[in-house]
């Protein structure tokens, strides 16, 4: 067995140019079918994913999510790398949507971070997935390479799978054949594929056994909250991790080989001889969770427009809870100081900034809308719902 340093090679590629903070749609989000992961409610069981890195810092993106941070070694470090790694792991795996920094594919994941040093090895690796298994997690993601070939490390995804647990690891940057450990036997490896497309990045590595995620142009946020386009197979990784933990999460009957078997099933081919594309949607309604795909998806055309679909000259207003009290619907929206919200109907306009809105639900059904301001007092424009379509998205216990 060969030894080696710098052998946890982070899965990263190309550097995009800066956006602007929490974007309307992320286009990974589209592409994995996956919309309606951010309107679940709370799973039954919860959806914990380990993520092996070289750290995570916690910010409004990352720390919402995380139940732990731990160091496999002694050199390891609990915040992040200097290229910010961790953080857009993480963060494109499920930072809510909160006015701050990037939007993640599923925002109710748990996460615990378990850290590696810069000069880990396959060795160490091995340890950070074994101590990954102290937390129960559903989910090991990892988005580092080792070049080492180390036998510890393959026993450790052995022992992962013993204790039911699925190892998802990213695919490489080489533009060949899957990079270690993403060749090990018991892994669910994934390549990097184009939002836009469905086609492979060029960059990603491949095979047969691989699936893929979003992996070119993913939009993700470091830790000053700065939303740039990245792209790398270390970004795809955590994606499926996430759809991953959900759908057992949801499903807690699933075992992690019929999980995987059904991401397998459901894949979009898009190019022939190419690794499929994940499709959330599709997973969740093979896995019997239509309801929920229905249901949520719904609250994405409904609740979205309360959330962040304004004019971008506009502070973008969010659903902070909302729940069904007796005939009454009440949404508790956030904007930004800068600006207010404002909820219109047939009645007065009623300006809100962080206040309850009630529609009783016996009246007859009406149109009404949602419009922010901005400083200037001008309008976005308006959005229209109607209030069936609005109670179509609340399950009797509400969501938060």
């Amino acid at each position: 067995m060969r030894r080696g340093l710098l052998v946890a090679v982070m899965l990263l590629a190309v550097v995009g140019p800066a956006l602007s903070a929490e974007p309307v749609a992320p286009p990974q989000t589209r592409a994995l079918n996956g919309a309606f992961l951010e309107y679940l409610p709370p799973p039954p069981r919860p959806g914990v994913v380990c993520v092996v890195d070289r750290g995570v810092p916690l910010t409004p993106d990352t720390e919402p999510l995380i139940d732990a941070r731990v160091a496999a070694d002694a050199g390891g470090s609990l915040g992040d790398a200097a290229d910010e790694h961790g953080s857009f792991v993480v963060g494109v795996l499920g930072a809510p949507r909160n006015g701050w920094g990037g939007v993640g594919l599923w925002p109710r994941a748990r996460v615990v971070s378990v850290a590696v040093s810069a000069a880990a090895t396959g060795e160490d690796l091995a340890r950070a997935v074994v101590r990954c298994l102290l937390s129960q997690p559903l989910v090991v993601s990892l988005s580092l390479s080792d070049d080492t070939g180390s036998a510890a490390l393959a026993s450790a995804v052995e022992l992962a799978r013993d204790q039911g647990v699925s190892v998802v690891v990213a695919a490489g940057n080489t533009g060949g054949d899957l990079v270690a450990p993403a060749n090990l036997p018991g892994v669910l490896a994934v390549s990097a594929s184009d939002p836009g497309t469905g086609r492979l990045c060029p960059f990603s590595a491949r095979s047969p056994v691989a699936l893929s995620a979003p992996g070119c142009g993913v939009l993700v946020a470091g830790a000053d909250g700065a939303v740039a386009a990245r792209s790398g197979t270390s970004l795809a990784a955590p994606q499926a991790s996430a759809l991953l933990a959900a759908l057992r999460a949801y499903a807690p009957q699933l075992d992690a080989a019929s999980a995987e078997a059904i991401l397998r099933q459901t894949a979009r081919t898009v190019t022939a001889g190419e690794p499929p594309v994940l499709d959330a949607a599709a997973a969740f309604r093979a896995a019997g969770l239509s309801a929920l795909v229905d249901i949520s998806s719904e609250r994405v055309h409904a609740l979205g427009n309360l959330s962040w679909q304004v004019s971008p000259r506009a502070p973008r207003p969010r659903v902070i809870t909302w729940r069904r009290t007796g005939g009454t619907i009440i949404v508790r929206l956030s904007a930004s100081p800068r600006g207010r919200v404002v909820w219109g109907g047939p009645g007065p306009v009623t300006r809100l900034d962080r206040a309850a809105i009630r529609v009783g639900l016996r009246a007859r059904p009406r149109r009404i809308w949602l419009v922010a301001t901005g400083p200037d007092l001008r309008p976005s424009p308006r959005y229209w719902l109607t209030v069936p379509a609005l109670l179509r998205t609340l399950a009797p216990e509400g969501v938060s």
